[in-house]
């Protein structure tokens, strides 16, 4: 069962993944999130001459990028497969990245093919929750930790915290609605950009001409703030065969990271990004969850974590 969810996530993502070499703007916010240290609790100094890990990469690119950017020597890109390794070369190729500076390995989280300690930063993002299982993401946690070096850090975004209602309850209803309403999982498949905007245009048609509060040309406005960036996120939330957020929460990620003896844990700060779709204006949300109670109440505490790895003691 779990090499058949392997199988199919890795499917889901190749396809998504293509998205972000079509779209600058999309890749180009990522991007920004990617190069920012403070987004890792770390200094820029800190990946100078680093060997980097991008753990569950896929074909997106822009972590890698990000790195050799901020200095890195070296960054090693690891996916199950290789049907990821031409698209994701080829896109950092044409993004001025030298491929001399990328290696591609065909290799999975929870049993990584690099030696201990070999790594000075290793990063895993979007990987550990849609993992067929907790057990799973568990050895992935200690895989990342063992290739690590010793005074190394490793950075990764484990699952949900006290989920609010979008996590709890109609991203699960959504996801069983994929799964049961064949007109629905058509619909999210094909990812038609131009279908989702010919359904809104016609409701945003009737609407107008039964109601003067807004004019179609502002509505027009409205929905063509649904773009590919839509289709891709709603593509990730229902496609793929697990989503585990809300079981790796913050109990369960503290006590593995204690377990394997992670050191310094913390947290970066929120981070508004500057999306380009439709959720622009749900960002507020999601960096005003300590001040504001809509905000609680709709989404919980998405963990991410930097942590250690204790530097090996000197021998007097």
């Amino acid at each position: 069962m779990s090499k058949k969810i392997f199988k199919k996530t890795r499917e889901v993502y190749f396809d998504q993944h293509k998205t972000y070499f079509r779209h600058n703007d999309l890749f180009n916010r990522f991007y920004q999130y990617a190069v920012s240290p403070k987004n890792y609790c770390l200094e820029k100094k800190f990946f100078k001459n680093a060997t980097v890990l991008d753990a569950g990469c896929g074909n997106s690119g822009y972590f890698a990028k990000a790195m050799i950017d901020l200095g890195a020597k070296h960054v090693y890109c690891l996916d199950l497969g290789k049907q990821w390794i031409h698209n994701l070369k080829k896109g950092l190729k044409e993004k001025g990245v030298s491929l001399s500076k990328i290696t591609c390995i065909s290799g999975s989280v929870t049993k990584i093919p690099l030696k201990s300690a070999a790594m000075d930063f290793v990063a895993c993002n979007g990987v550990l929750y849609v993992l067929p299982n907790v057990n799973l993401a568990t050895k992935a946690i200690k895989e990342l930790y063992r290739v690590t070096k010793f005074g190394g850090s490793v950075f990764a975004y484990f699952g949900v915290d006290k989920p609010g209602l979008i996590e709890k309850y109609i991203w699960p209803s959504l996801r069983d609605a994929y799964l049961k309403e064949k007109d629905f999982k058509n619909f999210i498949d094909k990812g038609d950009l131009d279908i989702w905007h010919k359904n809104f245009k016609i409701l945003a048609k009737v609407f107008c001409k039964h109601d003067k509060l807004v004019s179609y040309s502002s509505l027009k406005k409205f929905i063509n703030l649904i773009n590919p960036e839509t289709i891709m996120f709603t593509q990730d939330c229902l496609q793929t065969p697990v989503y585990q957020t809300n079981k790796l929460n913050r109990e369960y990620t503290l006590k593995i990271l204690k377990k394997i003896g992670a050191r310094n844990i913390r947290s970066p700060k929120d981070f508004y990004f500057q999306r380009t779709d439709i959720r622009r204006f749900l960002t507020p949300l999601h960096v005003t969850k300590k001040s504001n109670l809509l905000s609680r109440i709709l989404y919980g505490e998405h963990l991410k974590f930097t942590f250690d790895k204790r530097k090996r003691a000197k021998i007097k």
